[in-house]
């Protein structure tokens, strides 16, 4: 493989070349004249789609919710785990990190305990200092996705701050999430560290200081054995051609989606702290 080193840096085909972008580097590649495919290979390539496409499906339905940095391996660890369990087993993703620089391990010292009913108990504690940082945000997120039709059902979440205080002891935090519905059921719970300036907290961008491990999985049987033309269509890409609209209608601003209330990516989550 050759390395890219000029200003314009490209990905896909051109030509008889090949760009990719591999661990933040970019490369190409020149495509073969002759690929030579057994049944054993094709076999192969198929079970490799499948488990990339559940894995593809998971990312999609969390990534947008989570608020720590990007971390690269997801990709591939996901797809390995799938590939491992096989195509009649649904892998043990609990205890899953997104982040693999971190795990709640590393914030709590008594791990937190998830119930079947949607509540989330925190134990009382002594909290590991967190570098510098004087609060910790606590999310719990409950996802629901279907990967017979390749799409997500619900997301509920909710948040919580802990002051990292070395005379105030924790005492324990609760949080709850409806949890009832269909589907595969994945509860995320994510925790990053901020400090506070001028009484507005500032998330870190430290990785070490944040977290987001899957610490419950339910999957029903319906979701572990899904038919191979059954994935392929729920995949398959679907173009709908509308007739032409008259200027006055192409004019019309969309109507205001829930994307639109949240903060700008890139931005970070400022929480104004009310002193009394």
């Amino acid at each position: 493989m050759a390395l890219q080193v000029g200003i314009h840096k490209f990905t896909g085909r051109l030509e008889n070349i090949i760009g990719y972008r591999r661990n933040g580097r970019y490369f190409f590649r020149s495509m073969p004249d002759k690929i030579r495919q057994t049944a054993a290979t094709r076999r192969a390539a198929r079970y490799f789609g499948i488990a990339s496409r559940k894995g593809k499906l998971i990312r999609s339905t969390v990534r947008p919710h989570l608020d720590i940095r990007y971390d690269g391996t997801v990709v591939n660890r996901l797809n390995k785990l799938f590939i491992q369990s096989g195509r009649d087993n649904f892998p043990q993703l609990q205890g899953f990190r997104f982040n693999h620089h971190s795990g709640l391990d590393k914030l709590f010292t008594i791990p937190p305990v998830f119930t079947v009913s949607g509540t989330l108990h925190i134990p009382a504690q002594e909290l590991e200092p967190q570098g510098n940082n004087t609060h910790l945000e606590v999310r719990l997120l409950a996802v629901r996705m279907d990967f017979r039709s390749h799409r997500v059902l619900s997301s509920e979440s909710s948040t919580a701050i802990i002051e990292l205080d070395e005379e105030v002891p924790f005492r324990g935090l609760s949080l709850n999430v409806p949890t009832a519905g269909e589907g595969v059921l994945m509860v995320i719970l994510q925790c990053r560290a901020c400090k506070a300036a001028n009484g507005v907290l500032f998330p870190s961008g430290d990785r070490r200081y944040m977290a987001a491990d899957v610490i419950h999985l339910a999957v029903p049987a319906d979701q572990v054995r899904i038919p191979d033309a059954l994935i392929r269509k729920a995949c398959r890409k679907r173009f709908v051609f509308r007739r032409p609209t008259s200027a006055h209608s192409m004019q019309t601003p969309a109507s205001p989606s829930l994307q639109g209330l949240q903060s700008p990516r890139g931005e970070p989550h400022r929480y104004y702290l009310q002193r009394e």
